[in-house]
């Protein structure tokens, strides 16, 4: 298995993690998690368009 791919399923995790956490929080808190969660997609999607 590819490095790139073993860090995509991590941070595909830690965003699942993310947007349960942001669906139980409210105000703040929430937008934040939210916030981190549209940053950890970007991640994914920087990681999956690179060459390898």
């Amino acid at each position: 298995m590819n490095n790139r791919y073993a860090v995509v399923a991590l941070f595909a995790a830690a965003l699942l993690a993310t947007a349960m956490l942001a669906g139980r929080s409210e105000g703040a808190l929430r937008i934040g998690l939210w916030a981190v969660a549209v940053a950890e997609v970007a991640v994914i999607l920087t990681l999956l368009a690179r060459r390898s």
